[in-house]
């Protein structure tokens, strides 16, 4: 299968866009992880299969983005995390996730607001500057641009 890819450059300057990559998982993990060696950037890997509910959202990004100790469990604080990621120690972080369009499946109002803290934590000037970039297996590509399009967020 051959995918387009964006560039980390495009990744890194495009803040009112999210990137999703319509691929095999292993085809984006392994995108993710090459990003991360070469270039040296905050690559962290979040499956949304692991994000159907706003619990297992937050300690899926939680867990895999060292949230700290004091972390509210709660969309406040959600938003406040995203939004300075200093203790990752890197220019950039990049969160990869996997199976987005799994992510709060059935739960509609918090995926909104889910986008709309994804949305805000793109815009933010930090620190530590962060980017989401979106997977979909080819078979759901369609419904998960539409639901993250739906939702407000600008999907290339």
């Amino acid at each position: 299968m051959s995918v387009k890819l964006p560039s980390l450059q495009e990744l890194l300057d495009d803040s009112d866009h999210l990137h999703l990559i319509v691929s095999t998982e292993a085809e984006f993990t392994d995108f993710a992880w090459k990003l991360n060696e070469e270039y040296k950037v905050g690559t962290r890997l979040v499956n949304g299969g692991q994000c159907r509910s706003k619990g297992d959202l937050f300690h899926e990004f939680a867990t895999v983005l060292k949230f700290p100790h004091y972390f509210g469990n709660n969309w406040d604080a959600f938003e406040e995390c995203l939004g300075d990621l200093e203790w990752l120690d890197c220019e950039h972080v990049l969160v990869f996730i996997s199976n987005a369009g799994l992510v709060l499946t059935d739960f509609p109002d918090e995926f909104r607001t889910f986008a709309a803290i994804f949305q805000s934590t793109q815009n933010l000037d930090s620190s530590a500057q962060v980017r989401f970039v979106l997977h979909a297996q080819p078979i759901h590509a369609l419904s998960a641009r539409e639901r993250y399009g739906r939702a407000g967020l600008n999907i290339v």
